[in-house]
């Protein structure tokens, strides 16, 4: 999903997604689109496994052709010119609960080159104090003929994680046009034992069921977005701009933002220059007294180096009390301009950068101003790129000018896509009745790749997925 915007020599610009759902069809009616299926999970040849499993990520390359991930570990290679998929990697991870191989990202020299950037857990439980400790790697490999050596692969970062409750890794990657490569963490904290609402458990013992521990943590790379320069030797260098300079104590330089909580899926826009990610929320459909706002997941946009919030805020900056799990009282909220993080389990500083609003948030009940993002399920936000209409491009694929400086969003439960206009300042374009334009597209079904075109364009044939 990192490849819509620039794609010169695939002759057509296009939208490709993976879907996955629990319907039984696809559907696209009154959408003006065709949802070309590509390929879709059959069973395998023997010899090339067992069709896919838990598709994370894909990255286009410039003739059309595209690579993907799946959690597990297999780098899958899909070619343009067989239409036929084959197995270019598989890389062992550890794949307990949200672990595994999440991310994926092309080189922007990748058509010399043939880098390829995998965001991965790595295999090995350590045992430190009682407690399980993992690794997450950022690693570059090189792609030729259809095949990833994994036999030298050149590290460029390395994060520690707690394994005791393994959830929100995050994992995306990403490219802006100036070869900086954003980096997203999950919070790596236990969500549940919160009644769906902010994990703020400050007990002893309970760490891992604590996100100031980390998103609200300067001293943490977890529950961020870094940036990053990696070197052709390995390793990296910081990028001027990001939201600490080197050498100020209690920060990692590498933070571009924090505050966030699971930055599944992410796009980098190009004319713009803004980053876009996707943050599933809490499960609480409604909101307590006790606890605080119901959750909402969000569509985020980072205009520069920032705070999102979390755990203190979540949409519009709703404010959670500091719940005390010990029976006593409860703190008041954080105030979103300048927001404290007093946990025991902080390690960086106290007073932290103002907190950021959503740029658009929905929640579990329905919604009557946009009854699109209303499915069966809760949400889990995510966000694609930003269209730009390319008049010279001749191609019959290319999406209509119609969709020229539109964000796509979409939810993976509940399988749609939705397009929303953009003003001149790249905030939502509003309606007459003050509220953000928001228009449905396809809704996605079962498990396969598909091509997202305009409605005239002809359905190519059905290629099993290996």
């Amino acid at each position: 999903m990192a490849r819509l915007q620039t794609l010169p020599a695939f002759c057509f610009l296009t939208v490709l997604w993976i879907a996955v759902g629990r319907a039984s069809g696809l559907t696209n009616e009154g959408s003006g689109f065709r949802v070309n299926v590509l390929v879709t999970n059959q069973p395998a040849r023997a010899g090339m496994g067992s069709g896919w499993g838990e598709p994370m990520s894909l990255a286009l390359t410039e003739n059309g052709s595209f690579l993907f991930i799946e959690r597990g570990g297999a780098v899958k290679w899909w070619d343009s010119s067989t239409h036929t998929t084959s197995i270019a990697a598989f890389i062992p991870v550890c794949s307990i609960g949200e672990e595994g191989l999440n991310g994926l990202a092309l080189d922007p020299g990748f058509a010399t080159n043939g880098w390829v950037y995998l965001h991965r857990s790595l295999p090995k439980t350590l045992n430190r104090n009682g407690h399980r400790i993992g690794h997450t790697r950022v690693s570059r490999f090189s792609f030729h003929y259809g095949r990833l050596d994994t036999e030298h692969e050149t590290t460029v970062i390395e994060m520690e994680t707690q394994r005791d409750q393994i959830f929100h890794l995050a994992g995306a990657l990403e490219f802006d046009d100036d070869g900086n490569l954003f980096v997203a963490t999950g919070d790596n904290t236990m969500p549940f034992l919160c009644d769906g609402y902010s994990p703020l458990d400050e007990r002893p013992g309970r760490q891992a069921f604590d996100a100031q521990r980390t998103a609200a943590n300067s001293a943490s790379l977890l529950g961020k977005i870094l940036r990053l320069k990696p070197l052709p030797g390995g390793g990296y260098s910081i990028p001027p701009g990001n939201l600490f300079p080197p050498g100020t104590p209690k920060t990692c330089p590498e933070i571009f933002v924090m505050g966030v909580r699971n930055p599944y899926r992410m796009a980098w826009d190009r004319v713009g220059k803004r980053l876009y990610w996707g943050e599933p929320g809490p499960d609480a459909v409604l909101p307590s007294r006790q606890h605080g706002p119901a959750g909402m997941d969000e569509i985020n946009q980072a205009t520069g180096p920032g705070n999102f919030g979390w755990p203190y805020f979540c949409g519009s900056n709703l404010a959670y009390p500091h719940f005390n799990f010990s029976g006593t009282n409860s703190r008041p909220p954080e105030v979103a301009t300048a927001p404290e993080n007093l946990s025991p389990n902080n390690t960086g500083i106290q007073s932290l950068p103002p907190a950021q609003p959503a740029f658009l948030s929905y929640g579990h009940v329905p919604s009557k101003d946009f009854p699109m993002l209303n499915g069966p399920g809760g949400p889990t936000a995510l966000a694609g790129p930003i269209y730009r209409y390319d008049p010279q491009l001749q191609s019959p694929y290319k999406l209509p000018k119609s969709l020229d400086h539109h964000l796509f969003i979409f939810d993976w439960n509940r399988n749609w896509i939705i397009t929303a206009p953009l003003d001149a300042d790249e905030r939502l374009k509003l309606g007459p009745d003050g509220k953000p334009i928001l228009k449905t597209r396809p809704r996605l079904a079962d498990s396969r790749y598909a091509r997202l075109a305009p409605a005239t364009v002809r359905r190519p044939a059905r290629k099993r997925i290996h």
